[in-house]
């Protein structure tokens, strides 16, 4: 890419930029990560922009030309200098990973993850700075030091220096020889050469996650993906890392649904098999009822209770309601003998269907343990939707980012704004609370949208302008050049009984006009 013109500058996910670059004849694209755990940086031939949810960024970096790239030595900083900026990528694993866009006296202009440690003013070289091998000497353990000094293994490959060694890496260093160590530090310079003149890249298989190398590890034993690229290794492995991830939430939720669903119909059974044991119940309320009418006088209140003798001489009590007689104590045993043995009939049926349902999640959960690949589970975790043993997500059971659009404007203040009429109810008569801020366009169709004020009063004139801006993109006046935005606190907006999805009545307002827009992207 070196020499070739930037002619876009964009992202679609949130902390992830893409760049594309133009010669006249061919494009190239850099895309770059800065997610936690999962930052990386490659080189693609083809990307296809989303037509929705993406934003342009670094408009001043347009049309610069590419004049060189530089990789900070023994480290994971990359510079890609043009005439008049410098843009800096920081590859680090967990929150440190960012993009910096420096002018020529290195100030910085923009920063791709404001919510990483982040410099302010002027960029500075946060390069790493690693002790050498010799200095952990004392109480560290073998596998610790390797990982952590100047030789750049970092844990992966210094458990495969110490794996080829036949070594655990839980040797104390104040107790190895100097043979030992010297030993140790030749097979590590052999290994880094082999690393440092990899022409192949490797993909390999974890029960954890998929484990990008430059070389074979004989930790793993299964090679899933190779390739002499290093940008389509890379690329490779964030697709097969998310891939897994999809694959580890499929599993997890069919785990749960069968198992939920397996307990449920065992419970159902036992339930019927009571039921149907309770004909001996209905015999005796039968027997009961024909013996209250044996008695002489069936019009007779007698009590809470009556000793009976059957035609085999056996006694029994029967409890009685004493006030009624005994012909309507009577009609109720039978009407009892006959409710049990229809219920009886019926569970009789229903065991059937609900053993037939069992049989069928058992062979389901054998099918569970022979599913050995990411379209397998997606196929099964549809086939169990499908059989209605995973629901769909109740929307209540939804978290407010999974409800609505979510906008972090900075200074801790965050924006909802609904999706639907239905949804823009919800939002703001359960989800707003009384002091934060309503906001909705003027005179047209829109969503509504809620500043939250959790930890404040007022909101800066910079934040409220922000979010009546957003407000005006997601309705009717999205191409206007300016549009009026009602705000208020939410405490002043109602809703009429009877009225529609998404109609409300406020009691008092304020307008600013602003140009409907959309220059930062939603949260996930």
């Amino acid at each position: 890419v070196v020499g070739m013109k930037l002619i876009e500058c964009f992202s679609q996910e949130k902390d992830t930029v893409v760049l594309t670059f133009y010669d006249g004849l061919n494009f190239k694209y850099i895309y770059f990560s800065a997610k936690p755990n999962a930052s990386k940086i490659y080189l693609d031939q083809k990307f296809s922009r989303a037509k929705k949810n993406s934003i342009d960024l670094m408009p001043e970096l347009m049309g610069d030309v590419l004049q060189s790239v530089e990789l900070v030595p023994d480290d994971r900083i990359m510079y890609f200098s043009f005439i008049n900026y410098t843009l800096i990528f920081h590859i680090y694993s967990g929150a440190s990973a960012n993009m910096f866009l420096c002018n020529k006296e290195f100030e910085i202009e923009y920063i791709l993850n404001k919510k990483s440690p982040s410099q302010i003013g002027n960029y500075t070289s946060q390069a790493t700075n690693l002790l050498p091998f010799s200095a952990f000497l004392g109480s560290e353990k073998l596998l610790a030091a390797l990982s952590k000094c100047d030789l750049l293994l970092g844990n992966r490959y210094a458990v495969e220096l110490l794996s080829r060694l036949g070594s655990s890496g839980g040797e104390i260093l104040a107790e190895m020889t100097e043979i030992a160590k010297l030993d140790l530090l030749k097979s590590a310079e052999s290994l880094i050469n082999e690393l440092v003149f990899a022409k192949k890249y490797f993909i390999l298989e974890s029960k954890d996650e998929p484990v990008f190398s430059l070389i074979k590890l004989a930790k793993y034993d299964n090679v899933i993906f190779e390739s002499d690229s290093v940008s389509e290794a890379v690329k490779k492995a964030g697709i097969l890392k998310i891939r897994h991830k999809i694959q580890k939430s499929l599993q997890s939720e069919a785990t749960t649904a069968l198992n939920r669903e397996k307990t449920r119909l065992e419970k159902k059974i036992s339930d019927c098999k009571y039921s149907i044991q309770s004909k001996e119940r209905a015999e005796l309320y039968n027997k009961i009822g024909v013996l209250l009418m044996s008695q002489p006088n069936l019009k007779e209140k007698i009590g809470e209770h009556i000793k009976l003798t059957d035609y085999s001489g056996e006694e029994l009590i029967a409890k009685l309601n004493p006030k009624l007689t005994l012909l309507e104590n009577s009609q109720i045993y039978f009407n009892k003998a006959k409710k049990t043995n229809a219920d009886a009939s019926v569970q009789a049926d229903r065991i059937l269907l609900y053993e037939r349902r069992y049989n069928d999640i058992l062979k389901l959960l054998d099918t569970y343990e022979k599913i050995n690949s990411y379209n397998g589970w997606k196929q099964f975790h549809q086939l169990l939707v499908n059989k209605r043993i995973i629901n769909k997500m109740k929307s209540e059971q939804k978290t407010p980012e999974e409800k609505f659009k979510k906008f972090d404007l900075g200074e801790g203040f965050l924006l909802y704004v609904g999706k639907n009429a239905a949804n823009n109810d919800e939002l703001t008569m359960k989800f707003a609370k009384p002091n934060d801020i309503w906001l909705h366009a003027r005179g047209t169709s829109g969503s509504h949208a809620v500043l939250l004020m959790r930890h404040t009063e007022k909101a800066p004139k910079p934040i409220l302008k922000k979010a009546a801006e957003i407000t005006a993109y997601f309705s009717g006046a999205r191409n206007a050049k300016y549009a009026p935005v009602c705000y208020t606190q939410k405490k002043n907006v109602r809703k009429p009984k009877g009225a529609n999805p998404g109609a409300v009545v406020i009691s008092r307002e304020e307008v600013i006009m602003v140009e409907p827009k959309l220059d930062i992207q939603e949260e996930n």
